[in-house]
């Protein structure tokens, strides 16, 4: 049989086709390669729908274009260096998605979130600057997290080089309305976390660590109903604390794990790992680096890896006697 194929020249797509695809330009590229190109494009560019996207250090690229006639149509920013003047964000009404790089001043962090504070639309907010200063962060922190300062914000992403590890007994006034949270922190910063964020639908964790001050008193008894997918890269906690953890989410429907381990782990063993979650029909997917002392140990471990729950459970050399196995498991 011959497959026929039609290949549609990037003119000939539909008005909306070509809409979704012009939305993932920066609107310098954007207007540079298309404004004035013909009739068609022009109306496609003023069209009120379509979404775009903007990064800061393209605005002085844009001088020959009135840069007020789309800041209201913006759903997506990067603020990658200091705003120009001319650039209003108090204008960006559309504004869904902000996003903080780490060539953005950290002084001026604080000062943007409030001045988006209003802003009815904004539901995601990403951070990732290696440079931040903890303080400035952790000051953000609690206002999101504990005192739900942008009530609008659904997503909340937060990539920094340092474990968040902060106490904020006195600071919870207010539980936030986030659905998806990725953090890197320590186990009772987490805690505190989630307690304060019962809506949360999926949460990606990142270095989770005990921390100094994991005593005997944290509490675990907030169950987090809503929650669906679980993930905690480079795990540094004990098999029985993420077991305590994990019972906290009685619908989860899929759990990825990845740690760096040694053979007398009992993440290694596929039988054990399997008793982790409270239902067989979790997704649950695995990827570990682990230092074994003998070759003869991978056998042994992939023997509780055998079995109707465990699929494509892998185990191979990665450097010397470092290991990786890598598991699906689930119905």
């Amino acid at each position: 049989h011959i497959i026929l194929m039609t290949i549609n020249e990037f003119e000939n797509l539909s008005d909306e086709l070509l809409m979704q695809i012009l939305e993932y330009l920066d609107i310098y590229y954007m207007y540079t390669a298309f404004d004035g190109l013909n009739a068609r494009f022009n109306n496609i560019l003023g069209d009120k729908h379509l979404k775009l996207t903007l990064d800061t250090k393209n605005i002085l690229y844009l001088k020959k274009f009135d840069i007020k006639t789309y800041i209201k149509r913006l759903v997506s920013l990067t603020v990658s260096c200091v705003i120009d003047p001319q650039f209003s964000l108090a204008q960006c009404c559309a504004l869904e998605i902000l996003t903080i790089t780490n060539d953005c001043d950290i002084q001026n962090i604080l000062q943007i979130i409030e001045i988006l504070k209003n802003s009815s639309k904004l539901s995601t907010l990403v951070i990732c600057k290696n440079s931040v200063n903890e303080k400035t962060l952790i000051t953000l922190m609690i206002k999101l997290l504990f005192q739900n300062y942008l009530i609008q914000l659904k997503t909340l992403k937060i990539c920094q080089n340092y474990l968040l590890d902060f106490d904020t007994t006195n600071n919870i006034t207010q539980k936030n309305n986030l659905v998806y949270l990725t953090i890197r922190c320590n186990l009772p910063t987490l805690l505190q976390i989630l307690e304060s964020s019962l809506n949360l639908k999926y949460l990606k964790v990142t270095d989770i660590m005990p921390g100094v001050k994991l005593a005997r008193s944290i509490s675990f008894d907030k169950i987090l109903i809503n929650l669906k997918h679980f993930r905690i890269h480079n795990c540094g906690i004990s098999y029985n604390t993420l077991q305590r953890l994990i019972k906290l989410m009685p619908n989860l429907k899929w759990f990825e794990l990845t740690a760096v381990t040694d053979e007398r782990s009992d993440f290694v063993n596929g039988q054990k790992l399997q008793h982790l979650l409270l239902s067989s029909t979790i997704r649950f997917k695995l990827a570990l680096a682990i230092l074994l002392e003998s070759v003869d140990m991978v056998n042994i471990i992939l023997t509780t890896f055998q079995g109707n729950y465990w699929q494509n459970a892998k185990c191979w050399s990665s450097n010397g006697w470092l290991y990786k196995l890598t598991a699906i498991g689930g119905h």
